[in-house]
This record gives C-alpha cells, sequence and structure tokens, in this order.
C-alpha cells in the first residue's frame, strides 16, 4: 500500500493535475470531513466529486472520516457508513486514540477487500458478503479493470492526523493505493 496527499508534491507542480493523476491511480480515498474540507471548494466539489465518480464506475472505494463537528449529514455522504464507527466525530469520543484506532481499523478492512478484489483472477469477481436474515445484502463493487501505477516519491513526514481536520487544505484529505 502508498499513501499519497497532495503534501507529496514538489514546488512548481501543477495541483490540479497532479491531484487527478493520483486519484485516477488510487483504489482507496479517504476524505478527512470537518467544516474546513466541507466549505473548501476544491476538496468538497472536486476532489471528493471525482472521487465519488469513480466509486460509481466501481474503480475505487470512498471513506469518509469525520473528525471534528460539521453539516455532513445534508451531504451525499450521509447515505455511506462513515468512520468512526456510527459516524461519530473522533473529537466527541471520550478517547481520541479509541476514534483513531477505530478509523485505523476501519480503512484496514477497506484495503484488505480491495487488495482481494485485485488478486482475484481476471474475468471472476470477488464474491459479495451474504446478507444475514433481515438484513440487506452489502454493496458490491467491481474489480478495476487493471492495476493503475503512480511512479514512487519518497516518503516525507506526515502530519499528526489529530491536527489534520485543523490545517489547511493540504491535509484535507488523504488517498491510499492497495495493492503494494
Amino acid at each position: 500500500m502508498q499513501t499519497w496527499f497532495d503534501g507529496d508534491m514538489d514546488a512548481g507542480d501543477r495541483l490540479d493535475t497532479g491531484i487527478a493523476r493520483a486519484l485516477r491511480g488510487a483504489h482507496v480515498f479517504v476524505g478527512l470531513l470537518s467544516p474546513d474540507y466541507l466549505a473548501s471548494n476544491y476538496c468538497w466539489r472536486i476532489e471528493y466529486r471525482r472521487a465519488m465518480n469513480r466509486r460509481a464506475r466501481g474503480l475505487m472505494r470512498v471513506v469518509a472520516v469525520v473528525l471534528r463537528p460539521c453539516d455532513w449529514k445534508s451531504t451525499p455522504v450521509a447515505g455511506f457508513k462513515l468512520l468512526p464507527e456510527d459516524g461519530r466525530e473522533v473529537t466527541r469520543w471520550r478517547s481520541a486514540d479509541d476514534a483513531y484506532l477505530n478509523v485505523a481499523q476501519g480503512i484496514r478492512r477497506v484495503v484488505a477487500a480491495v487488495r482481494k478484489e485485485l488478486a482475484a483472477p481476471a474475468g471472476r469477481p470477488v464474491r459479495a458478503k451474504r446478507a444475514a436474515p433481515g438484513r440487506a445484502a452489502p454493496e458490491a463493487e467491481a474489480k478495476p479493470p487493471h492495476k493503475p501505477s503512480l511512479p514512487a516519491k519518497p516518503k516525507t513526514p506526515r502530519p499528526d492526523a489529530r491536527d489534520a481536520g485543523a490545517t489547511t487544505r493540504r491535509a484535507g484529505s488523504a488517498r491510499s493505493k492497495a495493492g503494494r
């Protein structure tokens, strides 16, 4: 797995081009929801919309993490399972460590599912989970047709996740590429 965020870009790189290229190669997109993220024209209306379009075509999984109280319930995100558990904001957990552990475990499950899909033989879709009696079947997502790759960049220190919601747009979202 390789992580990427726009802070990995070099000075002089075109932001929209670099971000769009990274989104095209990603299998998992993690949106860090906060009032700043939802108010950001680029993060919410462009980046998130692009990720959801790829999700609709079965090319990407989109995970939303609610960091701070915000009006996410009046957005399209409200129709999806959020992290941490039940979309309860990280700041409202008794222990932020427990909240981030819950987020990490949820993302780890998504990455494991993507890896399983990528490892499935071509033309043979991964079987969807069966629903428990009395429950609706979970949504099955299509296997991506190919495994795109981005050139590797040297690892740079990441900002502490607890500060992600309070920083500028740079830390407003993160993308993950599974399969490595």
